[in-house]
């Protein structure tokens, strides 16, 4: 994998200019996957947590109002959690799943939708940022198995004395990174092509 991030932010704080670095504690990404095909009654929908993600993002030098230049994201996808109650029950997601059921699920989820031992890492770069109160849009590329996609995506940002906080939802399709969803008995029991990613991150000064 390519040395990441490619910007030195450490270098740019030590410069003076104003970096956060994202807190993993305080910070949340949700991926829900929904159940689709004929047989999707018999299926489960999914919650799948990021475990421990890393981020930077700079400011730029503005001196009336300082706005986000760029920033970047990346999370492991061997730490993904799957299913967790918690997380089922922030997306209304009601039955909790067995154990044989949650390992089966994310077995699947990382050997044959992933394949997490060749690509184990999932980056994300923002850029191009807007910014109108707390309503902000920038492009963002998210970068899996050597393939990248990019798409505006809205998000609101609150700066909140040394502490920045974005928090939004935006739909990834499976298709747009080339990955083929899950399937079973044929294709009739299926993943969704849509994934809907809940977001809250909190990044702090060092």
């Amino acid at each position: 994998m390519p040395e990441w991030p490619a910007f030195d932010y450490e270098a740019a704080a030590r410069a003076g200019r104003i970096v956060y670095r994202l807190d993993p504690q305080r910070s949340r990404i949700d991926v829900v996957a929904r159940s689709d095909g004929p047989l999707a009654r018999f299926g489960h929908d999914h919650a799948v947590v990021v475990a421990a993600p890393e981020g930077y993002l700079l400011l730029d030098d503005r001196p009336d109002r300082p706005l986000p230049a760029r920033a970047d994201l990346r999370f492991e996808t061997r730490r993904l959690e799957v299913d967790a109650p918690d997380a089922r029950g922030r997306h209304g997601l009601a039955s909790e799943m067995s154990e044989a059921d949650v390992a089966g699920t994310r077995r699947n989820l990382l050997e044959k939708v992933l394949d997490a031992d060749t690509a184990p890492w999932v980056t994300l770069a923002m850029s191009e940022f807007q910014v109108q109160g707390e309503q902000a849009s920038a492009a963002v590329e998210v970068a899996l198995q050597g393939r990248q996609y990019r798409q505006r995506q809205p998000f609101r940002l609150r700066f909140d004395e040394g502490r920045l906080t974005v928090e939004g939802r935006f739909v990834l399709r499976h298709s747009d990174l080339g990955l083929t969803p899950y399937t079973a008995f044929g294709g009739s029991l299926r993943v969704a092509d849509p994934l809907e990613v809940h977001f809250t991150l909190v990044g702090v000064q060092p």
